[in-house]
């Protein structure tokens, strides 16, 4: 019975190694609460902002999005990747305005802030941080604190 139970635990750690396993480091440091805009150019122009995102919530299961007046923006799934050095991001929007529409990213961490381009639907991955209409859009966004 001990034996069937220890092979029925392996085989389950086997079988889906991810469940045992840290996340990434990548994906820890994406996880919370961020807010901030999509900007204008790669978003270092003051008033560059073009539109407030005031809450982006991201878990390892799912990412939503509420816009500056707490509207939600919708929700998807999502995986992380690498090109050479640079993170990648691969959305699928589920829910909202977001439904049905696949997002192909980047992305840039540096401390509390997070940098994240995306292609828009239909559209190649970007290769910078810059928005580029109608290509991509740039979100700079902060950590919430609390």
């Amino acid at each position: 019975m001990k034996i069937n139970f220890l092979l029925g635990l392996i085989l389950t750690v086997l079988v889906n190694p991810a469940s045992a396993a840290e996340p990434p480091a990548e994906l820890k440091k994406l996880l919370g609460v961020w807010e901030g805009a999509a900007v204008e150019g790669d978003g270092s122009r003051p008033g560059s902002a073009r539109a407030k995102i005031s809450e982006l919530v991201i878990t390892p299961e799912k990412i939503t999005a509420k816009d500056g007046q707490g509207n939600p923006l919708g929700e998807g799934t999502f995986t992380l990747g690498k090109t050479g050095t640079m993170l990648t991001i691969d959305a699928n929007g589920t829910g909202g305005q977001t439904r049905g529409k696949f997002y192909q990213g980047i992305l840039l961490f540096d401390g509390d802030t997070l940098k994240w381009c995306s292609g828009n639907p239909g559209k190649a991955r970007p290769t910078q941080f810059r928005s580029t209409p109608p290509d991509a859009f740039l979100m700079v966004l902060t950590r919430k604190k609390g």
